[in-house]
C-alpha cells in the first residue's frame, strides 16, 4: 500500500497541464458565452479542489456532447469535456487510482476537442508510465521472462475448425518475395487479390502480441479505440500500402478471439489485412459478383 501511495503521488505531482492553464481563463468564457455558467462554476471548485464539482462539470459536458448529432455539437463543448477529464483524473491520480485516471483521459481523447489535446496525451505519458511501474511491481511482468502465455498455439491450424466448404471455392494466389513492381502489374492495377507469404517476419508484433503478459504491461489499463504507442512501435508498414501514390488512409490492430467473424463489408478504400500471430481465413468477392451489393465506388477491400 505504500509503494502504490508514494507512485499516486509522485504522478499527482508531475501532471502539467500548460496549455489548460494558459487557455483555460479563455476556454471558460467561450462556454459561458454559449449558456454554460454552470459548467463554469463547477469547473472553477474543481480547480480549487472538489472532486464532486469536477464530476458534475464532466457530466455537464457528456450531456452536451450527446444533445444532438455529433456534427451538430458546439466544439467548445469538446473542448470543456476534455478540461472536465483533466481534472477528474487528477483526483484519481492522487488518490492512487491509476487505472481510472487513464479510462478518464483516454475518454478526453475519443471524446474531447482539440485544444487541450496535447495536455491529455502528455498526461496519458505519464499514467501509463506509473501503470507499467505498478504491473511489474504486483507480479505481472515475471510471464514474460518466464514462462509465456500464448494467445494462440504456435501449431494452430484453421483448416480444421472450419466446414470443408469452406474452402472448396478457388484459392487466392500466394507468393513470396513479391517485389513491388510485379505487386502493381499483377494485383493491384487488376484489382486481384493476393497472399504475401513473408512480409511480415520482421513484425515484433508477431511475437509480442502473442504474449498476455505483454499486451497486458503495454496497453492492459487502455481503453479502446486510442493510439497506444506501445503498440504501434510494434507494427511496421510495408511499402505495398503507398502502392498507385497517395497516403496511407487508416492504421487499425484488431484483437478478438478464436471464432471472431467479421460480416460481409465494403471497404471504401483499398485494403491490405495483415495477420500478426495467427491464422485468418477471408472470403472476398469480386464487385460484380453479388447483385444488389456493388459498391459505391470503384475500390476493392
Amino acid at each position: 500500500m505504500a509503494a502504490a501511495g508514494s507512485t499516486s503521488g509522485d504522478f499527482s505531482d508531475a501532471l502539467e497541464t500548460p496549455i489548460l492553464d494558459a487557455e483555460g481563463p479563455s476556454i471558460l468564457h467561450k462556454i459561458s458565452e454559449h449558456g454554460g455558467y454552470a459548467y463554469v462554476g463547477m469547473s472553477a471548485l474543481a480547480s480549487a479542489g472538489d472532486v464532486r464539482a469536477a464530476e458534475a462539470a464532466r457530466e455537464m459536458a457528456w450531456e452536451q456532447l450527446h444533445s444532438g448529432p455529433w456534427n451538430s455539437v458546439l466544439p467548445i463543448w469538446r473542448d470543456a469535456y476534455s478540461m472536465a477529464c483533466l481534472h477528474v483524473a487528477r483526483f484519481h491520480c492522487a488518490g492512487g487510482e491509476i487505472s481510472e485516471a487513464l479510462k478518464v483521459l483516454d475518454m478526453g481523447l475519443i471524446m474531447g476537442g482539440l485544444a487541450l489535446r496535447k495536455d491529455l496525451e502528455s498526461a496519458i505519458e505519464k499514467a501509463s508510465a506509473m501503470a507499467r511501474k505498478l504491473t511489474v511491481s504486483e507480479g505481472g511482468g515475471e510471464g514474460f521472462a518466464q514462462a509465456q502465455r500464448l494467445l494462440v498455439p504456435q501449431q494452430f491450424n484453421v483448416a480444421e475448425a472450419l466446414p470443408m466448404e469452406s474452402l472448396s471455392r478457388k484459392i487466392v494466389a500466394k507468393r513470396s518475395a513479391l517485389s513491388l513492381e510485379d505487386f502493381l502489374r499483377d494485383y493491384f492495377l487488376s484489382g486481384s487479390p493476393v497472399i504475401i507469404s513473408d512480409c511480415m517476419a520482421h513484425w515484433p508484433a508477431r511475437t509480442k502480441w502473442n504474449n498476455m503478459d505483454y499486451l497486458k504491461r503495454a496497453a492492459g489499463y487502455r481503453t479502446i479505440p486510442v493510439e497506444i504507442q506501445e503498440l504501434r512501435k510494434d507494427i511496421l508498414i510495408p511499402d505495398y500500402c503507398f502502392a498507385g501514390g497517395g497516403e496511407l488512409r487508416s492504421l487499425n490492430a484488431w484483437f478478438g478471439p478464436a471464432g471472431t467473424v467479421t460480416p460481409l463489408h465494403h471497404d471504401p478504400h483499398h485494403k491490405y489485412t495483415c495477420s500478426g500471430c495467427r491464422q485468418k481465413v477471408c472470403k472476398a468477392l469480386p464487385c460484380f459478383s453479388v447483385r444488389g451489393s456493388l459498391p459505391t465506388q470503384r475500390v476493392h477491400a
